[in-house]
């Protein structure tokens, strides 16, 4: 274990050239991260401008669960970019300063810690969406601002309290050089963190997706009946508004369900790795295929603004207004109308509990 230097750092190479990746495969490892850290931050960057940009859509809870998403993932590509710039081998380093660089610094900890917290954004997203559909009445009585709050703090330091935990004791300044996560009392310490770091990063938040999905889904479509007592006044009211708040509703869960399934695809080669090496099976961190799982991983930051484009209703309809209001700034004389749709839009947005 003491030999590598790096699991999640990709920009270390093995002196002896054994494992090692090429000038040439480091120089386009920087582009493709370069690439992610800037299409990432853009893209996150303008979902929170067309979310913040209306009244109506930003106070929605589901949207600020998303506006909270799109800011830890716009930090996330930000830090992949950060650290792709700032790359070291950890070689001759001694002193206090220097050992912090290494344990907070090469180990990544920011990045892997705001890719957690995303993580776990999502799964706070779809607790919501589940209390909200499946035990509706409870979620009404319940659910406050102050709640709203909390979720989002703990969502944000839940993975700096984890990583913290682990990366510190796990890495430090040995000899002039920065060990990564080598340095365990034995190989069962090593076993457990990385089992309980796979759990937590990956095996609970499947679960828990998986879980929330299937129940919202056979609730929308009326094969189980929400749980609470009395659950069916929350579903009365005229017919048309009860099909736009389940049109809604399904709308939602689609998004959530395409935003589960990236992360299913990105999240899971890297995962299966870091366990297997944690488990004491040779690894190879200048593999191409290592490369590829983190890629993959830091990829699934930029992904959730092409999929809110493309299937987010409330995004769709604030995003389209926004182009309205400024194809119509020169034209005085569609003021009348352009009135009457941002009051149309309003309507269906009021009505859109969802």
């Amino acid at each position: 274990m003491a030999e590598t230097t790096e699991i999640y750092v990709t920009t270390a190479a093995d002196e002896s050239g054994a494992s090692a990746v090429s000038t040439v495969s480091l120089d386009a490892l920087l582009i493709i991260y370069c690439f992610i850290g800037v299409i990432g931050f853009l893209g996150n960057s303008f979902v929170m401008g067309v979310l913040l940009s209306g009244a109506t859509v930003r106070k929605k809870i589901t949207n600020i669960y998303l506006i909270n998403q799109a800011v830890i993932d716009a930090l996330s590509c930000l830090l992949v970019m950060t650290f792709s710039l700032t790359a070291t081998d950890g070689a001759n380093m001694s002193g206090l300063a220097d050992d912090l660089l290494c344990r907070l610094w090469l180990t990544r900890f920011p990045i892997w810690s705001m890719v957690m917290n995303s993580t776990y954004g999502l799964i706070a997203l779809t607790l919501d969406r589940y209390f909200r559909i499946v035990h509706p009445v409870a979620y009404k009585n319940h659910f406050t601002k102050k709640k709203l709050v909390a979720i989002l703090i703990t969502v944000w330091l839940w993975g700096p309290v984890y990583n913290f935990s682990w990366n510190w004791p796990s890495s430090g300044v040995v000899d002039g050089t920065c060990l990564i996560f080598a340095l365990y009392p034995s190989q069962l310490a090593s076993s457990a963190v990385g089992v309980l770091t796979v759990f937590f990063q990956y095996f609970l938040p499947l679960f828990a997706l998986s879980f929330c999905y299937i129940r919202m889904i056979l609730v929308i479509k009326g094969r189980i009946k929400p749980t609470d007592a009395g659950a069916s006044a929350v579903a009365g009211g005229a017919k048309k508004p009860q099909d736009n708040f389940e049109k809604a509703k399904s709308n939602i869960i689609k998004t959530l369900i395409f935003v589960g399934i990236c992360f299913v695809l990105c999240w899971t080669w890297n995962e299966f790795f870091i366990l297997l090496f944690f488990l004491g099976h040779p690894s190879d961190f200048g593999s191409p295929f290592y490369h590829f799982t983190v890629v993959a991983v830091f990829s699934n930051s930029c992904i959730n603004p092409f999929i809110y484009c493309a299937k987010y209703d409330d995004f769709k309809q604030q995003l389209k207004k926004l182009v309205g209001k400024g194809a119509s700034s020169g034209n005085q004389g569609n003021d009348g109308v352009t009135a009457m749709t941002t009051v149309g839009e309003n309507t269906r947005n009021a009505k859109d509990s969802a």
